[in-house]
């Protein structure tokens, strides 16, 4: 016989959790992830092969899978190396991001990074920036985009006006 570990339906492996929870400083507030982290800072556990979000995980293991995959595990403590179930919340990326600028009073520097920018627009940032009557962030302000990328559309580097579309 195989010996194998108790899963229920739905559930991860308890020796899953148990090498999870073995990365989690049990302190007093916040439980800190002590395992790998991600560049932004945020804890990853491998999870039948998968990097994962740490937080995600830990919510998972005490309330059951996030079925949803636009529904985000959020921390209520802004503390990216929290995993302790009771300071997550769920929520989507527009509620998290709204939650910030409460507590914050700022947005996301970059709330609209998958804005399109029409080939008209492209060619109004173009002629403005020729002009000289427009710097890169007065452009990514009017156009909803990075000042990089305003500068990418406003310079010779974009070929917006040679498609159709963008």
């Amino acid at each position: 016989m195989n010996p194998r570990p108790h899963r229920s339906p739905g559930r991860p492996r308890i020796f899953e959790q148990d090498r999870f929870w073995s990365k989690v400083n049990l302190a007093p507030g916040c439980w800190d992830w002590t395992g790998c982290t991600d560049q932004a800072g945020y804890g990853r556990f491998k999870v039948n092969g998968q990097s994962r979000k740490a937080h995600r995980v830990a919510w998972e293991y005490a309330n059951g899978p996030i079925e949803d995959s636009t529904v985000f595990a959020c921390h209520a403590c802004d503390n990216k190396k929290c995993v302790r179930p009771s300071h997550l919340w769920l929520g989507t990326n527009g509620e998290n991001q709204r939650d910030y600028a409460r507590k914050f009073g700022a947005t996301n520097p970059n709330p609209v990074v998958r804005a399109k920018v029409t080939t008209a627009k492209c060619s109004f940032a173009q002629r403005q920036w020729r002009a000289g009557e427009a710097s890169a962030a007065d452009l990514g302000e009017w156009l909803r985009v990075a000042p990089s990328t305003a500068w990418h559309h406003a310079s010779a580097k974009c070929k917006c006006a040679e498609r159709t579309g963008h």
